[in-house]
């Protein structure tokens, strides 16, 4: 398959209050990645971060729809200046909670943060532009919604604690995809994991690879 790398690199468009006094940095748009945090701290002050892609009807920090996924940073700083971000990670979000940073987080500035939008190393094959702007808007939507899906397995969601392969989902947006990015090797490689998975009666399951370990053969939409 392809190797996933780091792809944009988003800086905060705006850092804000929301009417609960909570401290939020926006990135302007959904990605899935990870952020990297610069910061000059002493040892043992901590950085806490909570991860959401939209706000609730009032303003406020809202990320309930993660359901279980916890979707947090809790980083302890060394003495000095510093820059960290992880690798073996990775969340669906547009949104950061800044619940504890060293200084406050009145300390908190642009510069703090960078949204780091990862996915599988695809060439791009397909593009559109059109003198419809919201059609523009659409289309580029469709497009970081792939990338943000396409982490070594075409899963569903990048941000609650689901984050699977559904064979259904993949099914119905394959041919999309395939107009997008060349996705060869993508799906060649995930057509393994599915043969891998396949049960002795030649059922697949709902979800590849099958973590689960429910080999539920679906209709025709589900494997």
């Amino acid at each position: 398959g392809e190797v996933i790398r780091a792809q944009e690199r988003l800086a905060a468009a705006r850092i804000f209050l929301t009417p609960k006094g909570e401290t939020l940095v926006d990135f302007g748009q959904v990605v899935t990645g990870h952020v990297k945090v610069e910061v000059d701290a002493g040892k043992g002050d901590v950085v806490d971060l909570s991860f959401g892609e939209v706000l609730d009807r009032e303003g406020n920090f809202y990320n309930d729809n993660y359901r279980n996924a916890k979707c947090q940073y809790h980083y302890i700083c060394r003495d000095g200046k510093q820059a960290f971000e992880p690798q073996m990670t990775f969340y669906g979000f547009r949104y950061i909670r800044v619940n504890c940073f060293p200084g406050g987080v009145k300390a908190v500035t642009p510069d703090s943060f960078t949204a780091v939008a990862v996915n599988s190393d695809m060439k791009r094959t397909g593009c559109l532009t059109c003198s419809d702007p919201l059609l523009n808007r659409f289309f580029d939507n469709v497009i970081w919604g792939q990338k943000g899906n396409f982490l070594d397995v075409p899963t569903d969601c990048p941000q609650r604690d689901e984050r699977l392969g559904w064979t259904g989902d993949a099914q119905i947006f394959s041919r999309t995809a395939c107009l997008n990015f060349d996705v060869e090797k993508f799906f060649t490689k995930w057509l393994a994991d599915l043969e891998a998975d396949q049960g002795e009666d030649g059922g697949v399951s709902t979800v590849i690879p099958d973590v689960r370990k429910k080999h539920i053969s679906g209709g025709a939409a589900w494997g």
